[in-house]
């Protein structure tokens, strides 16, 4: 894959194309008067098919013209290298991509109880025969196992987010100005009217994401979950009948295309199976923030919330962008040094120290364009508590914002 870059641009966009396309466009000095018709022509043939691609959709409709304008008439089209990288192939760039704190979001950790549905729902979990057998029966060394423990926790976290919804209508309303701002207010589903339904898309493919100059993430998704208008599921329940059938792709999006273009209003969050890679290793933290970025870059939102988990461990991030870091979270230099302290630096005023110190720190360590910050370990198997606990996490990351998680983790619902 060869890639060249539109010049001139205020937001450069890297453009990929085919080696023969490449090799046609890559000219170094070549003007507008020296383009022939079949080289125009191959010209908006690449940008007619780079409209499709889901790197390009922050590109206004009446951009297109002026960029194509604008690469037919410079002088010289350079060829950057761009990497492309799966995101389970995200090591090498973890430390230049990412500032990383351990354990950095604070959850509930006193012996009060947690509200009474997730104390409730964790107990009735517990019961269930097939939650006994998994238990009691199967090996936790393979992902195959791991994800059926994640299905249940996973899919009764999804009707705790549900409930929600349908019995707290400023919770429903929130979700559809985040999500589906356009839908119309309310919508009638099994009895109650809705305007949100949570799903759950498994094994989805994001396409390559440039997260930074140079770098660009792409890969599968384990599990994604997202809120979609709760129309979509009333005409398709129409279609099949009350409580028949299954949700599928086509009835709900419409085309692939249209699946693509959903994730980005849809997404409430992700989770990464993870058993093979160990949970506590730079490996497993350097996947969860490419993932992160990426959907960052996708949605073209300022923070996503991912969960990692082997069915038995769970631990909860929040990546978010760089910019979106508020300056109190921004790492600050010492300004201690060894040595004695002169007259000057002891009668030095403390606003100067701290704008010294900032300076210093944006000199000696280069801003990274994501943060990444996570729970501790939680141990469903190990603790009854750390099960409500997962259960509450995982529906707070479906009905909050992914910026408000980190400080809601730590206090009350929404």
């Amino acid at each position: 894959m060869h890639y060249f870059c539109l010049p001139s641009s205020p937001s450069s966009h890297m453009l990929p194309t085919s080696r023969s396309e490449a090799s046609g466009l890559a000219g170094h000095k070549r003007k507008a008067a020296d383009w022939d018709d079949n080289s125009e022509h191959l010209m908006f043939q690449v940008f007619s098919r780079l409209r499709q691609e889901a790197l390009f959709s922050a590109v206004e409709e009446d951009e297109w013209d002026g960029m194509t304008a604008r690469v037919l008439n410079d002088p010289k089209l350079r060829t950057p290298k761009v990497t492309l990288s799966p995101f389970t192939e995200a090591l090498p760039f973890f430390r230049e991509l990412c500032d990383y704190t351990d354990q950095s979001i604070d959850i509930r950790e006193d012996d009060a109880p947690l509200e009474d549905k997730y104390e409730a729902v964790a107990a009735d979990l517990e019961e269930n025969v097939l939650w006994k057998g998994l238990r009691d029966h199967v090996v936790m060394e393979k992902e195959v196992s791991s994800r059926t423990v994640i299905d249940m926790i996973v899919l009764t976290a999804v009707g705790l987010a549900q409930q929600q919804i349908s019995q707290q209508p400023d919770v429903d309303d929130a979700l559809r100005l985040r999500h589906n701002p356009e839908a119309p207010p309310r919508h009638e589903q099994d009895g109650a009217e809705l305007n949100s339904w949570v799903v759950v898309r498994q094994e989805v493919d994001i396409p390559d994401q440039l997260v930074r100059s140079g770098l660009a993430f792409h890969g599968i998704l384990d599990y994604l979950l997202a809120v979609i208008p709760a129309r979509k599921v009333a005409h398709r329940s129409a279609r099949w009948g009350p409580r028949q059938g299954f949700l599928t792709g086509s009835e709900l999006y419409g085309s692939p295309a249209g699946s693509v273009n959903h994730i980005r209003k849809s997404l409430a969050a992700i989770l990464e199976a993870k058993a093979k890679v160990p949970m506590d290793s730079i490996k497993a933290m350097a996947q969860i923030a490419a993932q992160g970025a990426a959907l960052c870059v996708f949605t073209q939102r300022p923070s996503v919330i991912n969960t990692l988990s082997d069915g038995v461990r769970w631990r909860f991030f929040c990546v978010e962008k760089a910019d979106e870091v508020s300056p109190s979270q921004r790492p600050i230099a010492s300004s201690s040094t060894s040595g004695p302290k002169t007259s000057s630096s002891r009668n030095a005023a403390p606003g100067n120290d701290r704008r010294s110190s900032l300076r210093s720190a944006s000199k000696s360590q280069p801003r990274k364009p994501f943060k990444i910050s996570g729970t501790r370990m939680l141990n469903i198997f190990e603790s009854k508590r750390d099960l409500a606990i997962v259960l509450r996490l995982l529906t707070l990351s479906i009905l909050a914002d992914a910026e408000e998680f980190t400080r809601l983790a730590s206090g009350i619902d929404p």
